[in-house]
């Protein structure tokens, strides 16, 4: 065989003149067995450039090029030079080509088995940063064969050799790494390589999706996870044969304690593609994803979701009072409300798979409901409390939690937290609830029977977000406008949740300052039961020494003055005169009942 320098350089005229073929493989085959290993006087730029040739749209060379084990061996050193980026990137695009038309033995056992898997590969996105736009290319289209491919062995038995995306996924090692550091690659996006690379990395974790392989990958991101899950299996273990008896409920339940749930900053990446994913339009356009998955996303994505989100939420509770721990739990909870946020907001079609519907079914209004009765009343509730003087409320208390209405003994007071995460998170949740309402009775029964009917109420007086909030966060934009949505929802598909709002009554009117210094007070009209304001007719001896109390001067006589003039009244019809004369127009910005 010639060893010229110029074999590659000659070799491409000749491909470039007469087409791939099955001999010019075998040539390279013949040339790289000849060196013993040894490739580094190689012309390398034009045996790639031979090797991308060979693998173009033609199905017989592509596969016999990864059949060969010495090209295989080239390819593997050829990405194990990090120093070499064309090198590396031009091997790269052999594979590209290759698996765009080779056999799906050849993609699945040579290409994904031999050289992806290789140990060496998982750390080119973090050593290689160059190449990542091009490793997200291989993977999303080595994702694409989904049925495990068979080869004839020895003995005419045949053995199957797995899906290339399963063995990806299940690959501990090669999700921390690999596609841990393609995912954080993707928060440094460059304009040039954004559009190419984000329907790249879509596309992979659509496949993800689609085949139920997104609760492996999500565990897998996570650098303690292998060891977590071992620890788990051996104290469950212990604990079943030991102290607990037998009881499966109570030994997973003490596991679970001893190994707290914790999250990294790829897993909440990964949330983000899945909520993009989610309300793709051609996702929910009239066709399901496929025939065994009707909704927008499968029943155990949708499970997880759900799963996720409560598990996110408790884990936020433990770092509820340190701001600079938790940022993963937090960053992870965000992005599972933005998730089934998006998924509420879709439009559901009569005789059509309802996502939300199912999401209901397993329990999303008991989530929604725990965690939104967890917080504290919203601080645009609780402004009187912030009052001086007679105008001073009592302090509004938390709302009430139900046990048995939500089936756990603590449910609420042990998975969520009693103070917002993060900006935005009571609207995130009263989003989500009133969009899962619209037109659903069984979540709007949900949510009364839960006690969520008073609470959703409780958020139209907004969120005013002021540096003197109790919770110490900034406002919630449109707060109020998502709880008089949600209240429209309920009130539109329950009849038993309208008869609970018209009961509903001011119970009494707190005094004010601003009235009392005008000789006037507020009190409710026994006809209709609405506030009013009125002159001091009666005063008793509490109301003359907060007048006066008041500030004396003009303004304080003449409220007394008053008041003896109203006093002095006998007949009805001028009293009812010396009210309309001097009746108040309440301003806008004051309050003056209390629901």
């Amino acid at each position: 065989m010639d060893r010229r320098p110029q074999f590659f350089e000659e070799l491409l005229i000749e491909i470039k003149d007469t087409g791939p073929s099955c001999s010019y493989v075998r040539a390279v085959h013949d040339y790289l067995k000849g060196t013993d290993g040894t490739f580094a006087c190689f012309d390398h730029l034009n045996a790639c450039r031979c090797l991308m040739r060979l693998c173009v749209k033609d199905e017989a060379c592509a596969s016999e090029v990864f059949e060969s084990d010495e090209i295989c061996e080239y390819i593997r050193q050829g990405l194990c030079e990090r120093e070499d980026v064309v090198r590396c990137k031009n091997i790269l695009y052999v594979m590209i080509n290759a698996m765009q038309c080779a056999t799906d033995y050849v993609k699945t056992y040579r290409i994904v088995g031999v050289i992806v898997m290789d140990p060496h590969f998982k750390d080119l996105p973090r050593t290689v940063p160059a190449v990542r736009p091009v490793l997200a290319k291989l993977i999303a289209l080595s994702m694409r064969s989904v049925e495990p491919v068979k080869k004839q062995g020895h003995y005419g038995v045949d053995y199957g050799v797995g899906v290339p995306g399963r063995q990806l996924v299940n690959s501990y090692g090669f999700v921390q790494h690999f596609f841990g550091a393609l995912l954080l690659w993707t928060r440094e996006w460059t304009l040039e390589e954004e559009d190419e690379a984000r329907a790249d990395v879509e596309c992979i974790v659509e496949r993800v999706v689609d085949l139920e392989w997104f609760p492996t990958m999500f565990r897998n991101l996570h650098e303690k996870e292998e060891s977590n899950a071992r620890r788990k299996e051996v104290l469950l273990r212990e604990y079943l044969f030991s102290e607990c008896g037998g009881d499966a409920t109570a030994c997973f339940a003490k596991v679970e304690k001893m190994v707290p749930v914790s999250f990294c900053d790829a897993q909440s990446t990964l949330l983000h593609f899945l909520g993009i994913l989610s309300v793709k339009a051609r996702r929910f356009d009239g066709k399901t994803v496929n025939d065994k998955h009707p909704y927008v996303l499968p029943e155990s994505v949708l499970a997880f979701l759900l799963d996720t989100t409560r598990e996110a939420a408790k884990a936020c509770k433990k770092y509820a009072k340190n701001d600079d721990a938790g940022f993963a739990e937090r960053n992870v909870l965000r992005e599972c409300l933005f998730t089934l946020r998006s998924i509420s907001e879709i439009e559901s079609t009569p005789h059509f798979p309802d996502t939300v519907g199912f999401l209901a079914g397993t329990g999303l209004a008991r989530l929604l409901a725990g965690m939104i009765i967890a917080l504290d009343p919203p601080s645009g509730s609780r402004q009187s409390m912030k009052a001086k003087g007679p105008a001073k409320a009592e302090e509004i208390p938390k709302f009430p939690i139900d046990d048995q209405a939500f089936g756990v003994q603590n449910f609420v007071r042990d998975n969520f937290p009693t103070v917002k995460p993060y900006n935005g998170y009571r609207v995130d949740i009263i989003a989500t609830l009133a969009n899962a309402s619209h037109r659903r009775p069984r979540v709007c029964e949900d949510v009364r029977k839960l006690g969520g009917v008073a609470v959703v109420l409780s958020h139209t007086r907004g969120e005013e977000g002021d540096d003197g909030a109790m919770d110490g966060c900034e406002e919630e934009p449109f707060l109020r406008e998502w709880a008089l949505w949600g209240t429209r929802n309920l009130c539109e598909a329950d009849d038993a949740i309208r008869k609970e709002i018209e009961v509903l009554a001011p119970d009494k009117i707190l005094e004010a300052e601003e009235l009392m210094k005008r000789g006037l007070k507020a009190e409710l009209n026994p006809e209709t039961g609405k506030p009013r304001v009125v002159s001091i007719e009666k005063s008793s001896k509490v109301e003359m020494e907060t007048v006066s109390a008041l500030g004396g001067g003009p303004m304080a006589t003449r409220a007394t003055k008053k008041v003896r003039r109203v006093e002095t009244q006998k007949n009805e019809d001028d009293r009812k005169e010396v009210r309309e004369e001097e009746e108040f127009q309440i301003p806008k910005n004051w309050k003056v009942a209390e629901l």
